[in-house]
């Protein structure tokens, strides 16, 4: 899991939180950027696996290829 994993879990999980409160308070525009901030929080989590599987492959080739060169 990566940093960005990490991070995107923590916002989103701090926007579902925001949301709620703002549905049973009654307030739209936390309700919102609670919304928002999950959405961002999704996003950042995606960007975060995306890295993580880049990373993965570029260490494969790397060691496929030191492997035919040896």
């Amino acid at each position: 899991m990566t940093k960005e994993e990490v991070k995107g879990t923590v916002r989103e999980v701090k926007g579902k939180v925001e949301k709620e409160v703002g549905k049973a308070t009654g307030n739209k525009r936390t309700q919102a950027h609670g919304e928002a901030e999950e959405v961002k929080g999704k996003i950042e989590k995606q960007v975060g696996r995306i890295q993580g599987t880049a990373k993965d492959v570029k260490d494969a080739v790397k060691d496929t290829t030191h492997r035919d060169s040896t």
